[in-house]
């Protein structure tokens, strides 16, 4: 695509982008859609107080504030008050896409990209409180040695629940403007920093019996999965590389800890060795099986392979992230000619289900606009000039937020498209790409949640 060409898909991306806005500012149009949702709406496509309900779409509303969208940064603030309001009806402890961590995030988010960031202070302040005693809470219950032996618990490496976001969002806490966080919160959030780095170094530990530490035995609870022998995950929304992002975007920032590098050398070489090659294509498996582990075999090809939660496009950003961490022009090149090979495919062959972030092509065109950003890779740019002006085309003004949701319609329910406005799943995150895609992304981004930057 030529620079006219480019300019005008910006300029379509950024009209979409407005428009999905416009339709996420009406605060009576959204409170009276979800108070007629039916019982057993999908909690994947609306969740009031995550990233997938209010909060989500106060990340869309500043980041169209921050490129002078009318009433954008007011919108922002009352879809905060709302957030916090459902918190009281579910408070969660699942992280920044969830309950208190989400409205603290899009806060966070907020006061970064409007022009009134002292009117977030109470929420920055008292929810970064609030964020860093829940990390430091799972730190610590995370460092005795569990009944499987010296490996962590699954809950303190899962990027979307566990340590790595919480991590994520902290470090962008302490990076904000002085005065919107007190003293006592700044050294707590330190203190939590710290606490976090130390429990993830931890990765590097290699148990005698042959599995890594990040392994889950077949028999967890809060998490199945049907192998009776275990598994090792390796995507960014739940597995080895997602605690990989963290540890090297807090290297990035200066936070540090004895073992931190080793972790993250250890958890490449990991990613590497389950690197799957079919003709010309690679890819990774969803997670490696305890058998697989222990005979050292080759992993099946199961799962999702192409999107931002599992697949090479998160794993080979995360790859890259600590290659620039651990300066190693080696690894980083290596990560970015395989994302570059990868944005060469057909956008028909992708494994990724609608438009939306977590499994759709919006994530992909967050991941590529971010790789075309910090390398330049043309093949990157490319892509994502092709993923913008496939959702450009994809906007359907008969829906009611412009994108919908592909997914099941209810429990044990077939596939249908489902109307979501929020982040993560919903129209809110599509709009977001597009913005970043248009108008190019910025330091204290919303792909912070993505552990993409």
């Amino acid at each position: 695509m030529n620079t006219a060409s480019h300019a005008a898909a910006a300029a379509a991306a950024a009209g979409i982008a407005d428009q999905v806005g416009e339709r996420l500012r009406s605060l009576p149009d959204l409170v009276a859609w979800e108070t007629a949702l039916p019982t057993g709406y999908p909690d994947d496509a609306w969740q009031p107080a995550s990233t997938t309900g209010y909060p989500g779409i106060a990340f869309l509303q500043s980041r169209l504030a921050a490129v002078g969208a009318a009433g954008a940064d007011q919108a922002a603030y009352q879809l905060l008050v709302l957030g916090k309001r459902q918190m009281a009806i579910a408070p969660g402890n699942h992280g920044p896409h969830f309950g208190p961590g989400a409205v603290t995030a899009a806060a966070l988010h907020a006061a970064a990209h409007t022009q009134d960031p002292d009117r977030f202070r109470s929420v920055t302040d008292s929810g970064t409180a609030h964020l860093a005693n829940q990390t430091l809470t799972l730190a610590r219950r995370s460092l005795p040695p569990s009944t499987h032996g010296p490996r962590l618990p699954w809950r303190a490496f899962d990027a979307m629940t566990g340590l790595p976001l919480r991590l994520r969002v902290l470090v962008q806490a302490l990076a904000l403007p002085p005065g919107l966080l007190t003293q006592p919160t700044c050294r707590l959030a330190g203190q939590a920093i710290h606490e976090a780095l130390h429990v993830l170094a931890r990765l590097q530990t290699e148990p005698a019996d042959g599995l890594p530490a990040w392994w889950v035995p077949g028999d967890e609870p809060d998490f199945p999965e049907p192998e009776t022998s275990g598994w090792a995950r390796t995507g960014l929304a739940h597995g080895a590389a997602g605690a990989l992002a963290a540890l090297a975007l807090a290297h990035k920032a200066d936070w540090r800890v004895p073992g931190q590098e080793d972790a993250m050398r250890t958890l490449v070489a990991w990613l590497l060795r389950w690197n799957g090659t079919t003709g010309d294509s690679s890819w990774w498996p969803t997670y490696v099986s305890g058998t697989e582990l222990l005979q050292d075999a080759p992993a099946a090809r199961r799962g999702r392979q192409d999107a931002w939660c599992y697949g090479l496009p998160g794993i080979s950003r995360a790859i890259c992230l600590a290659g620039w961490a651990l300066a190693d022009p080696v690894l980083s090149h290596h990560a970015i000619a395989q994302f570059g090979h990868f944005a060469a495919r057909p956008l028909a062959t992708l494994d990724v289900d609608g438009p939306t972030v977590c499994h759709g092509h919006a994530g992909l065109l967050q991941i590529a606009t971010r790789m075309a950003a910090d390398t330049g890779d043309v093949r990157a740019r490319h892509m994502a000039d092709r993923l913008a002006e496939h959702l450009a085309a994809g906007f359907d003004p008969a829906a009611l937020f412009g994108y919908r949701h592909w997914r099941a319609a209810g429990q044990n329910a077939e596939k249908a498209w489902v109307d979501s406005p929020g982040m993560l799943t919903g129209a809110a995150g599509v709009a977001l790409a597009l913005t970043d895609y248009a108008h190019g992304p910025t330091d204290a981004g919303w792909d912070q949640l993505l552990l993409i930057a």
